[in-house]
């Protein structure tokens, strides 16, 4: 699969993360030197990694509709008829994962990203 991003450990991360609160200087400077070399390691930045949650949307009644799963968000991005066909085939290969119970972390970071890039006003 085209990832823009490796898997990256994400339990070490939280780990890392949970570290960041202790009042040793050492060891918060440790954690999060350890939390850049993660990200790193699986070429993301904080930015991919904290990808903002997509807006609720409205229904038509104006009242907030059920929120999108990802299969719904994949089959709006298929829907687009700009959509490259690198992006159609990784965006292919996730359904299958999805339908398998593999999609990664990373993949569902990746698919949001680019729902909030291509189709969130």
């Amino acid at each position: 699969m085209n990832q823009i991003a490796l898997a990256y450990d994400r339990t070490r991360l939280l780990d890392a993360l949970a570290r960041l609160g202790s009042a040793d200087e050492e060891t918060v400077l440790g954690a999060a030197q350890a939390a850049t070399a993660i990200l790193a390691a699986a070429r993301l930045d904080w930015d991919a990694l904290l990808a903002p949650a997509l807006p609720p949307l409205e229904a038509e009644d104006g009242m907030p509709a059920a929120p999108l799963d990802d299969a719904a968000r994949i089959a709006a991005l298929l829907a687009l008829p700009e959509l490259s066909a690198d992006s159609r085939e990784t965006l292919g290969e996730m359904a299958r994962d999805m339908e398998n119970g593999t999609v990664s972390d990373a993949d569902r970071t990746w698919l949001h990203a680019l729902y909030g890039r291509l189709i969130t006003p």
